[in-house]
């Protein structure tokens, strides 16, 4: 399964991961507690926050419940081309 549609865009999963990586910094959290928060491993945090998935929708829901604005994640998830930089959003 691709991550990509026909228009060969693609969301932003390394910005997703540093927007959530920078969350748990924030609140002074370790990477395992903050997997067992999200009741996901540690190894699946570790490939959201490193950029390599997505989170789940039922990640999302966990994040908005620990109060981070997931605003930020929508505004990521975002579909871009590949040619595209943060710059131009």
């Amino acid at each position: 399964m691709s991550t990509q549609n026909e228009n060969n865009q693609t969301p932003d999963f390394k910005e997703i991961g540093k927007i959530i990586k920078s969350f748990r910094l924030e609140k002074g959290i370790k990477s395992e507690d903050f997997a067992k928060q999200l009741g996901v491993s540690y190894p699946t945090l570790s490939r959201v926050e490193n950029g390599h998935h997505g989170p789940s929708a039922a990640m999302v829901q966990k994040l908005a419940k620990l109060g981070m604005d997931i605003s930020d994640i929508r505004y990521a998830s975002r579909s871009y081309r590949k040619e595209q930089t943060l710059s131009y959003r």
